[in-house]
């Protein structure tokens, strides 16, 4: 099921967690796997991973014997009553202006030429790296200054629907600049003129070299997102940017809105009569 309607970044990671986690039930039937069973698997994981880790295993384990009810194999999931391991519910870790120009700066020192371009496309689009690296040069539209984020049946986005982002000024010079190869559609290309899988070790020398601690590709997103909210832009814009279908999701960064409170009840400001004064006339009449 995974592999048919997930991408496939996704799909490895639910089959390595199978794979690597549940192998110890690999001899028990469905009916013979219990509640307790669940709760001691999150209990094994907590010791040598961290919290977030744990809670993306349970998602996992917790479909799974999900679409086991739904496919008539169980009646009832073990899994239903175990409850996520608590987060702290700081915000995502993401970049400064300054951070984010000292990145696109030891990037352009990166022995991967394409890492510049595509740190670029993330930063100014939020787009997520599966989505990058995906790209084809047909998805780039510089007369109109959009980019296709394109569902491909050999790539697939992360919800599996195609979107369109717009490209400002900056990030369609940094592509007209960026080497194209003709025997590719890719964008970003290894050797062969394939695309990238990941560009890990790449990003890793780089933040290295930043000594920027806990910040992952991932964050770049975040920056985009963090960065839109404190200037001024509204929250629905951003979750459409990024592709979120719940908004729920993108509420992690309204905290982040200049003085959103404020000016939100700012907008009363002479609205209604001043009825300390309606008052005042009252008595005085």
């Amino acid at each position: 099921y995974s592999r048919a309607n997930k991408g496939k970044a996704t799909y490895e990671r639910d089959l390595r967690c199978l794979n690597q986690h549940l192998s110890l039930w690999a001899n028990e039937s469905l009916d013979r796997i219990t509640p307790k069973m669940c709760e001691d698997f999150k209990i094994s994981r907590i010791k040598v991973v961290k919290p977030g880790t744990v809670n993306r295993d349970l998602h996992i384990l917790k479909a799974f014997f999900n679409k086991a009810v739904e496919w008539g194999y169980l009646e009832s999931s073990p899994a239903k009553g175990v409850k996520p391991m608590k987060l702290n519910k700081a915000m995502e870790r993401f970049l400064s202006q300054e951070e984010a120009n000292y990145l696109l700066c030891a990037c352009k020192e990166s022995d991967n030429p394409h890492l510049y371009a595509i740190v670029s496309v993330a930063l100014h689009t939020g787009m997520r790296l599966g989505e990058v690296l995906g790209l084809q040069w047909e998805d780039v539209d510089f007369k109109r200054g959009r980019i296709q984020v394109a569902s491909r049946a050999t790539r697939p986005t992360k919800t599996r629907e195609s979107r369109s982002v717009p490209m400002n000024h900056s990030l369609a010079e940094v592509l007209r600049r960026h080497p194209r190869r003709l025997d590719t559609p890719y964008l970003f290309y290894n050797q062969k003129g394939e695309p990238f899988e990941d560009v890990d070790n790449w990003f890793r020398k780089v933040r290295r070299r930043m000594r920027i601690p806990h910040f992952r590709f991932h964050d770049l997103r975040h920056t985009f997102a963090s960065t839109l909210i404190m200037a001024g832009v509204d929250i629905r814009t951003v979750a459409e940017l990024l592709g979120h279908k719940d908004i729920s999701m993108t509420m992690r960064y309204s905290h982040l809105a200049p003085d959103h409170m404020r000016k939100a009840v700012e907008v009363l400001d002479g609205h209604y009569l001043d009825t300390g004064a309606l008052a005042q006339g009252n008595v005085n009449s």
